[in-house]
Order: structure tokens, then C-alpha cells, then sequence
């Protein structure tokens, strides 16, 4: 390591590598703050001959973009950091080091952007766009490649010259909970490697619900989460094939993840401090005393009053949440009995915008000395800049005790976490976020056993108060559908209704279902061709009146008079029923299958059907897009006149031949259906061509004297071009590199052809 400056600025953080063997070296640049900062930094043991260095940046929109050259002076780099960024230096001359760039734990991991992973994983997305994989399942794992833990430390910042927190690290997964199972964070292998965290995501059966989980990180330098590590994310519990969640991303912090909305503010005055209350009017005077206490040892005491408005106040503007229901209580008691009636009250100063308004939230009136509660449900709908809760008396010269004021956050949540019945199968699978479920039974009556998903929320079913995990009592069923609703009522009023269908039915009618062809003729289980289904129903006493299908879920049926040819592409889920005689309705039962007949749509920028000089790049960049199977992008390949690059690969037009070529993209869906993509593109040279390429050649070394560029450039203004090359071949594998003669001579050649 070369020795450095590590914190020359406020928020910045300078860290310096060399290779021994290599003397290649690169230094890293890191900008906690959210501004621009222009520092100098000193580098000791900085390698000769060094001139200039080469900037790499990362922040919210860049990754590793190259930026202009920076010159060294003596041992000093000056520098623009950019706000919350991560900058890479390089020396202008070398090779970055043998190593993949690395990521930090300053950069956020998305699930479904890895740099490996243990299976397929489906990728879907919420109604925000937000994508994430699911199906994630026993000993299944995500491998992010060359993590740069530095030193274990996740802020950088520091205080009076001494960096805070070193070597804290904690880690941060967005998770929608199934089964639940923990995430193992393991350095380097997914089997053996030091597993130096694990986060564990509780049962909730809920995939609607995104919830974050966190565990600190082992960052010991022996063998801990410290300097540069494949990092592998290892997903544990349940069955094997058992869902255990879906994830969306992970991030680094420097403390595990609290919810301030669920936190609890109790100011009990029992450390024998003020707790941060503090008098609304500096003339106030406010103790904390044995004198009275509604509960434990000690209250807190205000005096010295001398209008209505003062009295004890406590910034609240931390400990109350937007969007958050809160009960905020407390207690009150004279220090004497008024001579008329005091009306006290607990207020709301809310400050927003520059405007300070009041709200008062409870009110009591007081003729005694006795303890009396304060008790108000506040929910914070706008933001604020600063929120203060007070108490203040009418009578404006009197004293009083306040204790055990609460704030306390009232739980929205309204879900079950289960729900059986006594008899019959709840369909589909009872899930917290599905809210209606058929089941069909052939007893007279069943019991329904609701479960909360929270302690505080309470239930009835059809009306009738059931304890949580506690069966109900029966429920009386005629022939045919029976409708139970099953309400929920969270701690805040907020409340869930679930809806179970059950049907009391003997022997309907039976309908099976088959498709044509029987089994998908595209990959990974979709059609590619159209589909036809054909009903059969059967009856064992009564002869089939009716048999109906569905293709939006059951919200329209239509009459089934023979075999339906489905050709629009869809994901389909084709429901089905009869009904016979009796008037027995058979339970809708439903085949599900994909159909996908249309290609991807493939999009290239950066090149056109152009003729393009010699002396350019061209990045070709390549958008895929598939409405509804997905693209297959193991299966994408992109080639120039027949031979295979890399997606987004810089092309330098010189390396190719002059004249015609070709880029191809071939694209498959994962229902495999292919399209094939071609730009025609022609490469041409000119006089301004051939100067460009001198310069450029000269500035990559590849012309290692600055006479013969001159020499070179004055030929071809005078459009010498025998002479130049004549110079060149003389040149060759000397002060020209033989790669760049090669390249000058054909185009000269060629333009000497075209006079």
C-alpha cells in the first residue's frame, strides 16, 4: 500500500494500492458528502514518472465513467470530487491493475443485477416497476464479485481528524417474506467460505409486504469482511422447493435497520433528568422531583408560570412519523387546588414551510389534586421541519406535575397470518395478501380459526368475536354456497376483510380439461404456436346441463359448444365448470398456460447504416425487449463481420478494414423465439482521418517522437502521401510502433488509389 492522505477534506476518505511486482498502483477517492469538494492530496512513495492520472468515477448515475486526465506536481493531486461519489485513479500510462473493478459498500446490490447465482431465478416486478427475483429456495445463492470491504467501515467520516466507527458494518436485505429462512453473507465460497453475518426474515406469508432485515458484519481483519472479497448471499430454511422469499436488493449501513415508525417514546422522568423537556418561556422553571410521581419515584415539575401558553415542552420532531397513527398520552396534577376549574392541555406545535401553527390534541379540566390522563390519537399527514408537544394550563400562574407521557405508534396492520377451517381446503392457499378463497365441504357446519398477524388487532367472523388462534363458533351451512366474511380490525381502526366461499355440495358434475398440443412447443414451458382446449365433462347420476369457460378469472363465462383455439399472445388462465340436472355447480377449476409467438424487439444505438472515418470509436449499445416471456440473455450474441464481441464493446474503426461490415444481434425470448438484427456500416479514410490518427497514435505512445508526428503532419497538410509513407516504413518497429505503420500505410495506400 502507498502511503497517503487518508482524510485530506472533511467527508473524504483517500486509500492508495501498488502492485510489487507490477508497480501498477491505483488510488480511491471516496466523497461522503453530498457536495462537490476540490482537495490536494499528498502520496508518499509514489512511483517516478508519473504525470499524469486517469479518473474512473461511480456515484447515483455513473458507473466507473472515465473522466479527463488529472496532472501530478511533485507528490501532490489536486482533485474535483464529485458529492457521494467513488473515484479511481489510475497512471495515464499502465494498464488498470489485474483485478475486476471492485464495488463498495457504498453502492446498493440489486438482487437481480449479480454477478452470479445458484439457479434461474424468475424476475418479476411490483406495480411501481421495481423489479426483484423470487422463488428463492433452500441453499440457493447470489454471488456479488469483488467487493471492496476497505477497512470494515461503513461512513468514512470523521470527527476532530479521527475517523468514527471504523470497522462498523452492517448489512441491510428488501425482502417480501413466503416461509421466511435467513441470508447467510459469506465471504469468497457459498459452502466454506467465513460466513461473517446472517440475516433472518421472519415467517410472514405475505408477498405483498416488503420488509427490511439486517445483521452487523464481521469485519476482523484476519479473516473477516475487511479488503477486497467475492461476497456470496446464502439463502437458508424451509423444504427444499419450499418459496421462502422474494428479494429485491441489499445495502450497507454502519447500524442495524430500525423502523422509527414502530418505535415507542416513554418519558418517565425515572433517570432523575428532564428528558429534554425544557419551559416554553425562559422565565419557567421546570424540576424533576419525589415530590409526586403517578407512577415509580419521580415527576416533572413546572413553576414560575405566568401566562396560559407556558409550561414543559419536548422536541417530538424524531419520534413522530408521517403516515403514522399515534396514541400520545400522559398524565397531569396540580401542585395545588385552583379556585375556579383548570382546563389543561396537551398541543401540537407544528412548524412546515415557515409557518408555525398549533393543534391542540387533548383536554382536560382539573378542580383537584389528583393524577389525570391526557389521551389523544395524532396522525402527522404533511411533512414538517420541527414537531414540539407541550402541556399547558388555562390558569396561567399555577404549577402542575406532568409523568409518564407515551408516545405510542398504533400498528396499521390489519392481516392475517393464518387461516383454517375445520373441514375443506382453502383455495388457493391462504396468503396474508389474498382476500377472498372457495372451499367445498359436505358437512352441515365448520368452525373458522383466524390468526393476526399482530398481537393488537382483533377479529370477528360474521360479526362474532373470535380470539386470534382460537376456532369460532360453528357455522350453520345450506346446500350450495355458504358466504363467510372474516373481519380484522388493526390497533388504528384500520381493518381487512377476507371472504371464504364455501359450498355445500354432493357429486356435481366432473370436467376435465385438455390442450392441443399437450405439451408446450416453445421453451421453458411456453407455446409458440396457437393452442386449442377441449372440455369433456361427466356426470354419474344426473345427465351435464351446462358447461361454461372463463378467460378473465370467472368475471365472465361464456357457453362451451366445442374445442377453443387460442392464438393471442397471453399468459392464460382458462377457467372451467358444469352443472348438471340437480343444479349441482361444478367447483371452477382452471388450466393455466403461455403463449408467446412474437420475437424480441432489439434496438441498437451508437451506429447506424453510416460510413464512419477510420479515426472514430463506435460503442454499439444494444436494447432488448419482451413483453411478456422475457428476453433469454444467455442466449443473446452480437458479432462484427462474424466474429463475436461484447455488448457495449468500444470499437476503435482503425483495427477494422476499410470498406463494408456487418453488426449482428441475435436475440432469443424465453419462449424461443428468435430475431436476428443487422447494421450495415462502411469504414472510410481521408486526410483529416489520416491527422487524427497521427495525433492519436502519438498521444498512446505508438509514435514515441514528437519530430517525426510533426514530420508526419506536415506531409499530409501538403497531401504528401508518398513521402509519408516513405517516412512511416522508415520508422517502423522504431520510433513508430509497427501496429500503428500498418495502420497509417493502408490508409495513405488507399487514398494514394483514390487521386
Amino acid at each position: 500500500m502507498i502511503g497517503a492522505d487518508h482524510n485530506p477534506a472533511q467527508d473524504v476518505k483517500i486509500d492508495a494500492f501498488k502492485d510489487p511486482a507490477t508497480g501498477n498502483f491505483a488510488i480511491v477517492a471516496i466523497n461522503r458528502s453530498e457536495n462537490d469538494q476540490k482537495v490536494t492530496f499528498q502520496l508518499n512513495q509514489f512511483p517516478n514518472g508519473i504525470n499524469e492520472l486517469v479518473p474512473y468515477r461511480t456515484s447515483g448515475n455513473e458507473n466507473l465513467k472515465k473522466l479527463e486526465a488529472v496532472e501530478v506536481v511533485g507528490n501532490a493531486v489536486t482533485v474535483e470530487l464529485k458529492g457521494s461519489s467513488v473515484t479511481t485513479y489510475v497512471p495515464k500510462s499502465s494498464e488498470l491493475p489485474d483485478l475486476d473493478i471492485p464495488k463498495d459498500v457504498f453502492s446498493t446490490y440489486e438482487a437481480e443485477e449479480n454477478d452470479g447465482q445458484s439457479a434461474d431465478f424468475a424476475v418479476s416486478r411490483n406495480d411501481e416497476g421495481k423489479s426483484f427475483i423470487t422463488n428463492v429456495q433452500n441453499g440457493d445463492y447470489v454471488k456479488y464479485g469483488n467487493v471492496n470491504f476497505a477497512d470494515g467501515t461503513a461512513n468514512g467520516l470523521t470527527v476532530n481528524g479521527v475517523l468514527v466507527k471504523k470497522g462498523v458494518l452492517a448489512m441491510n436485505a428488501h425482502v417480501a417474506s413466503l416461509a421466511g429462512g435467513t441470508i447467510e453473507v459469506r465471504l469468497d465460497d457459498p459452502v466454506n467460505g467465513k460466513a461473517v453475518g446472517t440475516m433472518t426474515v421472519p415467517p410472514l406469508n405475505d408477498p405483498d409486504n416488503w420488509i427490511t432485515v439486517s445483521t452487523m458484519i464481521d469485519t476482523n481483519p484476519a479473516d473477516g469482511a475487511n479488503g477486497i472479497h467475492d461476497m456470496y448471499l446464502v439463502f437458508k430454511g424451509g423444504a427444499n422447493g419450499q418459496p421462502l422469499f422474494n428479494a429485491d436488493g441489499f445495502s450497507f449501513g454502519d447500524s442495524l435497520y430500525v423502523d422509527r415508525s414502530r418505535l415507542k417514546t416513554e418519558y418517565d422522568f425515572e433517570d432523575g433528568t428532564k428528558q429534554g423537556w425544557f419551559g416554553r418561556s425562559s422565565a419557567n422553571v421546570l424540576t424533576v422531583t419525589q415530590e409526586q410521581a403517578q407512577s415509580g419515584l419521580y415527576s416533572l415539575k413546572t413553576t414560575n408560570r405566568t401566562s396560559a401558553w407556558h409550561g414543559p415542552i419536548v422536541d417530538v420532531t424524531e419520534k413522530i412519523v408521517k403516515g403514522t397513527t399515534y396514541e400520545i398520552s400522559g398524565y397531569v396534577r396540580l401542585t395545588d387546588i385552583p379556585a375556579t376549574p383548570s382546563s389543561i392541555k396537551m398541543t401540537l406545535e407544528i412548524v412546515a414551510n415557515g409557518t408555525t401553527t398549533f393543534k391542540n390534541i387533548a383536554v382536560q379540566s382539573v378542580s383537584d389534586t389528583n393524577w389525570y390522563q391526557l389521551k389523544a390519537i395524532y396522525n402527522l399527514t404533511s411533512d414538517v421541519s420541527a414537531l414540539k408537544l407541550y402541556v399547558e394550563s388555562s390558569n396561567r400562574t399555577e404549577s402542575y406535575y406532568i409523568d409518564n407521557i407515551v408516545i405510542n405508534p398504533l400498528s396499521n396492520n390489519a392481516k392475517l397470518s393464518g387461516l383454517e377451517l375445520s373441514a375443506g381446503t382453502l383455495s388457493p392457499n391462504f396468503s396474508a395478501s389474498i382476500t377472498g378463497y372457495n372451499a367445498t365441504v359436505s358437512v352441515e357446519s365448520i368452525t373458522v380459526t383466524p390468526v393476526t398477524a399482530e398481537s393488537h388487532a382483533t377479529v370477528t367472523v360474521n360479526g362474532a368475536a373470535v380470539s386470534s388462534g382460537q376456532a369460532s363458533q360453528p357455522v350453520q351451512l345450506v346446500e350450495g354456497e355458504n358466504i363467510i366474511t372474516v373481519l380484522v380490525t388493526a390497533q388504528d381502526g384500520t381493518t381487512k376483510t377476507y371472504t371464504l366461499h364455501v359450498t355445500r355440495d354432493i357429486n356435481p358434475p366432473v370436467t376435465t380439461a385438455a390442450l392441443m398440443p399437450a405439451q408446450p412447443d416453445g421453451l421453458n414451458g411456453w407455446y409458440v404456436q396457437p393452442v386449442t382446449v377441449t372440455l369433456n365433462a361427466t356426470d354419474d347420476l344426473s345427465a351435464v346441463t351446462s358447461t361454461v369457460y372463463s378467460l378473465d378469472g370467472g368475471t365472465t363465462w361464456q357457453a362451451y359448444a366445442g374445442p377453443v383455439t387460442l392464438n393471442q399472445d397471453s399468459n392464460y388462465t382458462f377457467s372451467y365448470r358444469s352443472t348438471d340436472h340437480a343444479g349441482n355447480e361444478e367447483i371452477a377449476k382452471s388450466i393455466g398456460f403461455n403463449l408467446d409467438t412474437t420475437a424480441p424487439t432489439v434496438t441498437v444505438s451508437g451506429l447506424m447504416d453510416d460510413t464512419y472515418s477510420t479515426s472514430m470509436d463506435i460503442t454499439p449499445n444494444i436494447t432488448l425487449n419482451d413483453s411478456l416471456s422475457g428476453v433469454d440473455s444467455g442466449k443473446t450474441t452480437v458479432t462484427l463481420n462474424g466474429d463475436a464481441i461484447l455488448q457495449g464493446e468500444k470499437i476503435p474503426l482503425y483495427t477494422l478494414p476499410l470498406g463494408s461490415h456487418r453488426f449482428v444481434v441475435t436475440a432469443t425470448d424465453m419462449a424461443g423465439n428468435t430475431v436476428i438484427k443487422t447494421v450495415a456500416f462502411n469504414t472510410a479514410t481521408n486526410i483529416k482521418s489520416l491527422q487524427e490518427l497521427v495525433t492519436r497514435f502519438a498521444n498512446a505512445g505508438w509514435i514515441d517522437n514528437a519530430g517525426i508526428a510533426n514530420s508526419l503532419q506536415v506531409k499530409l497538410e501538403a497531401n504528401n502521401l508518398s513521402d509519408f509513407i516513405s517516412e512511416i516504413q522508415a520508422q517502423s518497429g522504431k520510433l513508430i510502433s509497427n501496429q500503428a505503420a500498418n495502420y497509417l500505410i493502408r490508409d495513405a495506400q488507399y487514398l494514394i488509389t483514390q487521386q
